[in-house]
């Protein structure tokens, strides 16, 4: 059973007349006819007291509104035609900053550019071996300071050893360290 002849149906059988919004598209003489104008909302073309689905496509209304029909006589969107147009003129705006851009750039400029990077160039090299001569350093000290570490945790151990050897009585209790 299509739905337009359940909806006929459900007229008859609740004696009422449903009010259908109604928009005319925006050739001016199509009228399309739903619940609500609104996603999920069944849609007609409404002609001459028949009623046909309306078919897959876009569909612009003379309020300005876009009416998309992703399945036959099934509203999927609404939209306004002026924000949709708006995002259009933005999407382009974007296109238009995203293009390259290429100068030619004079000799001279190019020369002088490059005396520029070599002066940098000249000042900041002493800094960065600086830098690296630091960070070996401090790899040194970090590397003496896990062999610390190592020491301490044996050094650890054998008091624990000696305290429970005492602890159960045994005052004769000699511990020696290999590694010095």
């Amino acid at each position: 059973m299509k739905a337009t002849e359940m909806l006929t149906q459900i007229k008859t059988l609740l004696g009422t007349k449903l009010n259908l919004a109604q928009a005319t598209l925006e050739d001016g003489t199509t009228i399309i006819e739903a619940e609500v104008i609104e996603a999920g909302q069944a849609v007609f073309i409404v002609s001459d007291n028949e009623r046909i689905a309306l078919p897959v496509g876009e569909y612009t209304t003379s309020e300005g509104q876009i009416i998309v029909v992703a399945e036959e006589g099934t509203i999927a969107e609404v939209k306004d035609a002026l924000e949709d147009e708006a995002k259009e003129e933005e999407d382009i705006k974007e296109e238009q900053l995203e293009e390259e851009v290429s100068v030619e750039v004079p000799e001279a400029t190019a020369e002088e550019v490059a005396t520029i990077i070599e002066s940098v160039v000249e000042v900041i090299a002493p800094i960065i071996e600086e830098v690296k001569e630091q960070v070996e350093e401090l790899k040194k000290k970090l590397s003496e300071m896990e062999e610390g570490e190592d020491e301490k945790e044996k050094l650890s151990s054998l008091f624990i050893i000696f305290v429970s050897s005492v602890a159960r009585g045994n005052t004769k209790t000699t511990v020696q360290c290999k590694d010095r």
